[in-house]
Formats: structure tokens, C-alpha cells, sequence
């Protein structure tokens, strides 16, 4: 891309966000079914955000993914931006509206009233019960991530 062409595509990101409070630049046009910003180029969908993160650092490195860090989901402040491995930004993500517990692979287990913990690691599960309070099943968890 040539910078008449790179200058062109930092006008239309510019264009489509609200560049909020935080320094968060939340996209405002189309996004995916998860929230993710995405962006036409030349026809094709690409995901903004990595856009974005090329514009300001360059190419994304083979087997990495960009990921804000400031963890709006929306963002597609440069600033905010990082390319991790998938690993890394699966270990990111926080726990679903849906969570009981509010903590990533953290569930109550009514019938042995306790903590149980199921996660997922480069691709093994990894699952243990028997936490007594939600700080020691997150303990757990995080000491199991940073292995």
C-alpha cells in the first residue's frame, strides 16, 4: 500500500469513529456478529482493528492476532492495540455476560458446594474443583496460565 492509499484508509477509520473519553476510539460503522469493528477494503471485509494496528506499526507478524487491550471490544485506537498470540488473547478475555461467577471458567457447584474451574490452555483442558472461595479458584487459574 502507498501512503496516498495509507493516508486515504486513516481518513475513513478517522471518519467512522467516536473518539471517546479514555482515549478509546469506538467504530461506529459495521462490526461482526461478536462486536468486532470490521472495514472494507477493495471489496473484501477486514477486520479494523488490525487495520488500524498496520497503519501505525506495521505488518502483524504471522500467527499473531490484534487485540485491544484496553478491552473495549470496539476500540481501534493504534494506541490500544497489541498483535498477541491467539493463547495470549484467549487469557485476555473476559468472563461472558452470561458468567455465574464473573471469572472465566469459574462455576458454583451447587451439589458439592464449591468452585470448579475449566479451562482450556494451548489446547489441553485442564479442570479441578474443591475451591472453597472464587479468589482461590482465579488463583489457580492464573498460576495454571502462567506456566
Amino acid at each position: 500500500m502507498n501512503a496516498i492509499e495509507a493516508e486515504r484508509l486513516r481518513r475513513r477509520i478517522d471518519a467512522k469513529t467516536d473518539k471517546q473519553a479514555g482515549g478509546h476510539w469506538i467504530w461506529t460503522a459495521h462490526a461482526d456478529s461478536s462486536g468486532h469493528p470490521v472495514i472494507s477494503i477493495g471489496n473484501k471485509p477486514r477486520q479494523a482493528r488490525r487495520v488500524a494496528y498496520e497503519l501505525a506499526h506495521g505488518t502483524v507478524p504471522a500467527g499473531m492476532v490484534v487485540t485491544a487491550i484496553c478491552g473495549v471490544p470496539a476500540c481501534v485506537n493504534p494506541g490500544h492495540l497489541e498483535a498477541v498470540t491467539r493463547s495470549q488473547a484467549d487469557t485476555r478475555r473476559k468472563a461472558s455476560s452470561l458468567s455465574t461467577t464473573g471469572v472465566r471458567g469459574v462455576t458454583w457447584r451447587k451439589d458439592r458446594n464449591c468452585y470448579l474451574v475449566a479451562i482450556r490452555i494451548n489446547g489441553r483442558r485442564h479442570r479441578k474443583s474443591g475451591f472453597h472461595t472464587i479468589e482461590e479458584a482465579a488463583r489457580y487459574i492464573q498460576t495454571m496460565r502462567n506456566q
